[in-house]
Parts: structure tokens; C-alpha cells; sequence
């Protein structure tokens, strides 16, 4: 009975360090180009899988360090009815691929770059659902964020 359970805890423990369910970095270290996630996904939306994330917030002000990500996560989602949304961003992404950026009316319309400090977007007379989402395929990444509605 020990050597089954033994066994068993063995294969969650492995399982849990491998990334199941983690889509692998197909086009090398340097390239950080999404390869299988589309627009398609990022916009609408699909299963995410971390592994070794800490995600804190003081004030309005956000921060997630993820040491691997596959799928797209949603990190901040709003309403507005015509006010001007502003966002602030710090991203550094350290492996894997990864897209970083602002949905709104459905569509992609801005992304940020994955190695800059002090980025900001602006959306102006916003009227309806907008996100901020991150897209990884086996990402390992830390994100700074701020939005003000």
C-alpha cells in the first residue's frame, strides 16, 4: 500500500513539474513570437495553465510573475460607458513566447512590447467590455500593471 501511494504521489509531483498541459516554445529561446495561440484565442478566450505564479496588488496598481504560462489569461477585465481608459505597464518576459495586449470591441488594439518598462495605452471614449490579457505558450514572465477608468 505505501509503494501504490508512494507511486502515485511520484507521478502528481512529476506531472506538476513537467507542465501538463503547458504548450511548448516550438521556435527558440530568442524568438518570442505566439506560434500556436491566434487572435482568434487571445479575444475570445482559452484554458490557462501556470505553474509558480505570484500575483500581488496595492492600490490599482498590479503584479504577476508567472515562471510558466500556456493559454491566455485574462488580467484585468471593465465596463466603461464613454469614459477614458488608461493603461500602465511594465513587462519582461523571460522565456517561452508570449503576446501581451488590450482587447476591445472584440478585436485586438493595442500590444505592448515584452521587454519595456513605462508603457502606456490610451482608449478614449470607451464604451463597452475591454481586457488585458497576457497570451503564453510556455511563458515565464513578470508583469507590473495599472488601469484607470
Amino acid at each position: 500500500m505505501k509503494k501504490a501511494l508512494l507511486a502515485v504521489l511520484l507521478a502528481a509531483i512529476t506531472l506538476a513539474f513537467t507542465g501538463c498541459g503547458q504548450i511548448e516554445d516550438t521556435n527558440g529561446e530568442n524568438n518570442f513570437a505566439l506560434q500556436t495561440i491566434t487572435d482568434e484565442n487571445i479575444v475570445e478566450g482559452m484554458n490557462v495553465v501556470t505553474f509558480a505564479s505570484v500575483r500581488t496588488s496595492s492600490g490599482n496598481k498590479e503584479s504577476l510573475s508567472v515562471g510558466k504560462l500556456s493559454g491566455v489569461l485574462d488580467l484585468y477585465n471593465g465596463n466603461a460607458s464613454g469614459e477614458t481608459v488608461r493603461f500602465a505597464v511594465n513587462c519582461d518576459v523571460t522565456a517561452g513566447n508570449a503576446r501581451l495586449v488590450v482587447v476591445y470591441d472584440g478585436k485586438i488594439v493595442h500590444e505592448f512590447d515584452l521587454h519595456e518598462q513605462g508603457q502606456s495605452f490610451v482608449l478614449e471614449n470607451a464604451k463597452g467590455d475591454f481586457a488585458l490579457k497576457l497570451a503564453g505558450e510556455s511563458a515565464a514572465f513578470e508583469v507590473v500593471f495599472e488601469v484607470d477608468e
